[in-house]
């Protein structure tokens, strides 16, 4: 009987240590801040740094955007578990894609010189010595066999990039026309206000401990860019960071050049605090099906 009580006693510990831990990581998850950096220039060569981490750098994510490429990676006790290559654009991935096809024409051009060196007559050979040219016109992937210049792969890599971001675009447009259809609408006029008010609770809860940021930006026009300036100064907490912002009246294009620096913290415990708030309103439950559906 003491054999058995002495086991159960065991096994009671070891389930009080297991739902110990499980409390304790669920309270490190709802609790302990995330800690974030973002920073960055927007130049000619615009290039922007991103890291979180949280626990102490138990999990840790880094983003590195710069113009044509980013890298993305995840590291867990300070070993990467993810990373992610560099992307070029659509035209140095035009350029990658043609430099073997350059090699094998090379190898190819070679391979036939080789070949009708050795197979032809010395008094044959003669006529053709210094016409390369002719070879190559009936090597398979020269640039004269398929007719496709290596600058117009470029242009046509050009073209398809332009047609992607038109069609992003449009479709970004015609989605923030639906929800200002919807936004119009009495009835969901209370789940936006809503919806405004927990963004605000999060905001407030999102500490930026420190920003600093010297930017000058032109809108084309002197009255557009006066306007401009006018709704950046209607935010407050502009004025708690070194926040330097310096129009350009005089440019008749758009722009914003500039370095900045941000750190800050968030909880996960507010989200879920603000999703309960906002779940329990039957006017944002319509509005999400309304998204949804």
């Amino acid at each position: 009987m003491s054999v058995i009580v002495l086991v159960l006693k065991i096994i009671g510990i070891i389930l009080l240590i297991l739902l110990g831990i499980l409390l304790a990581a669920l309270l490190a998850v709802l609790f302990v801040p995330v800690r974030y950096r973002i920073s960055g220039q927007v130049e000619d060569d615009s290039e922007v740094h991103m890291c979180a981490s949280w626990l102490f750098h138990l999990i840790s994510f880094s983003l590195e955007y710069r113009e044509g490429e980013n890298r993305m990676g995840v590291k867990l006790f300070g070993f990467s578990i993810r990373r992610k290559p560099r992307r070029t654009s659509a035209l140095d991935a035009g350029e990658w894609e043609d430099e073997p096809e350059d090699a094998e024409m090379e190898e190819a051009s070679e391979n036939a010189e080789t070949a009708t060196s050795e197979e032809m007559p010395e008094d044959v050979q003669a006529p053709h010595a210094g016409s390369g040219e002719n070879i190559t016109e009936n090597v398979p992937g020269s640039p004269k066999s398929n007719g496709r210049p290596k600058f117009l792969t470029r242009l046509r890599g050009f073209f398809r990039k332009l047609r992607r971001i038109k069609e992003n675009a449009g479709k970004i447009w015609r989605k923030l026309c639906s929800f200002w259809e919807l936004a119009r609408e009495e009835a969901n006029k209370v789940a936006f206000l809503s919806v405004l008010a927990e963004l605000k609770y999060l905001f407030l809860h999102f500490k930026i401990r420190k920003l600093a940021a010297n930017l000058r930006f032109g809108a084309g026009d002197p009255a557009l860019t006066g306007q401009v300036l006018g709704v950046l100064c209607m935010f407050p907490f502009l004025y708690r960071y070194q926040v330097n912002l310096v129009p350009d009246f005089e440019s008749g294009e758009l722009y914003v050049r500039g370095v900045f620096h941000m750190k800050g913290r968030m909880r996960v415990v507010h989200f879920i605090v603000s999703l309960a708030r906002l779940w329990k309103k039957k006017e944002v439950r319509n509005l999400a099906n309304q998204l949804l559906g």
